[in-house]
C-alpha cells in the first residue's frame, strides 16, 4: 500500500479538455464551413480531430496544431537574447499574459465584425474581467498599459480598415489539411482593394483600377516584429485554407502579418516636429518626451 501510495504522488496527472472549434464570425453569404473541427487542450500543446463519419463519430483523424509545429523549428537570437535578458520566470509570466491578451483582442476583433463597432471606452473594463476571469493577476500599471494599447490596435485597425475599404469574410475559422495534416485557426479572412494596371486601348500608358483581393491575416498582438515561424504560419494557413475552400482559388490571394504600431514619441523644437523614437510601451514613450522637453526647455518644460 505504502508503495502504491508513494507512486501516486509522483505521477503526473495531466487534464485535457475536448471542445469542438468554431469561428467567430463569418459570412455566411461568402463562406461556410461543411465540416466540424475539433480540438484536445493539453498542457503541451493542441490536437485537433475531426470524424470522417459525423453521423455517428466514428474514423476520427487527428491533425497537428500549426503552433506546435512552429515550436519545432529553432527559435531566433533575438527571441533567445530577450529570455536571457528578462530571466526565465518573468519571461514565461510575460509570455502567458501576451498570450491571454491576444485572445482577448481576437475576441473584440469579433465583436468589431459582427456590430461594426467597438466602443474604445468600455475597453479599460474589458481588460479588466477578462484577466480577472482567467485567474490571471496583474498589477494596477500592467492593466492600464494594456487597456491603453489595446485602445490604440483598434484605432489602428478601423484606420486599416477603412483605408483598404476591408470586406471581413471570417474571423479565426478553423481550417485542416489532409495532406500535411495539419489544423488551425485563420485570424481573418476578407477581402481588400488592390490597384492592378491594365492595358488602356489607344493609350501608351497603362491605366489603374481597383480589384478584389483575398487576404489571409495572421493577427499579432505583439509588437516585436516578425520571424521565421510566422512566414511558415502563413503559407500553411494559405495551403488549408484552400483544400477546404476551393472556390476561392479564382481570386489572387495575399498572406498578411498584421500588429498595431508601436508608440512614437515626438516633441516640437521651433514650429519642428521631431520624432525621438519609437518605443515598445506608452511609459518609455513618455519618458523619451519628458527627457528631451526638460533638455530643451529647461523650467519652462511642459511634461503633462
Amino acid at each position: 500500500m505504502a508503495e502504491e501510495t508513494e507512486d501516486l504522488k509522483s505521477a503526473q496527472v495531466e487534464s485535457i479538455q475536448a471542445e469542438e472549434v468554431n469561428a467567430m464570425y463569418y459570412d455566411a453569404g461568402l463562406i461556410e464551413p461543411n465540416y466540424k473541427l475539433r480540438r484536445l487542450n493539453t498542457i503541451r500543446g493542441r490536437v485537433y480531430f475531426r470524424f470522417a463519419d459525423e453521423v455517428n463519430l466514428l474514423e476520427p483523424i487527428f491533425y497537428g496544431g500549426t503552433t506546435n509545429m512552429t515550436s519545432e523549428i529553432p527559435k531566433s537570437e533575438q527571441l533567445i537574447d530577450w529570455y536571457a535578458s528578462k530571466g526565465s520566470e518573468w519571461a514565461k509570466r510575460n509570455y502567458f499574459q501576451r498570450m491571454l491578451f491576444g485572445s482577448l483582442e481576437h475576441s473584440m476583433l469579433a465583436d468589431y465584425a459582427i456590430s461594426k463597432k467597438l466602443n474604445l471606452d468600455e475597453i479599460p473594463e474589458r481588460v479588466r474581467n477578462y484577466f480577472f476571469t482567467q485567474n490571471f493577476y496583474c498589477t494596477e500599471k500592467e492593466l492600464t498599459d494594456m487597456a491603453t494599447e489595446a485602445q490604440m490596435d483598434f484605432i489602428g485597425l478601423s484606420r486599416w480598415m477603412l483605408d483598404y475599404k476591408v470586406q471581413l469574410i471570417a474571423v479565426e475559422i478553423p481550417v485542416f489539411s489532409d495532406v500535411d495534416f495539419m489544423a488551425t485557426q485563420i485570424d481573418l479572412v476578407c477581402l481588400i482593394e488592390e490597384d492592378e494596371e491594365f492595358e488602356r486601348e489607344g493609350y501608351k500608358t497603362k491605366g489603374k483600377r481597383k480589384v478584389p483581393v483575398l487576404a489571409l491575416i495572421n493577427y499579432k498582438s505583439g509588437k516585436s516584429g516578425f520571424f521565421d515561424t510566422h512566414r511558415f504560419q502563413l503559407e500553411s494557413e494559405k495551403n488549408m485554407f484552400l483544400e477546404c475552400f476551393p472556390d476561392f482559388a479564382k481570386y489572387k490571394i495575399r498572406t498578411y502579418n498584421l500588429s498595431g504600431k508601436k508608440f512614437r514619441s515626438l516633441i516640437k523644437k521651433d514650429g519642428k516636429q521631431i520624432c525621438l523614437g519609437i518605443y515598445a510601451t506608452i511609459d518609455e514613450a513618455k519618458d523619451a518626451y519628458r527627457k528631451a522637453s526638460e533638455l530643451m526647455h529647461g523650467e519652462f518644460s511642459r511634461l503633462s
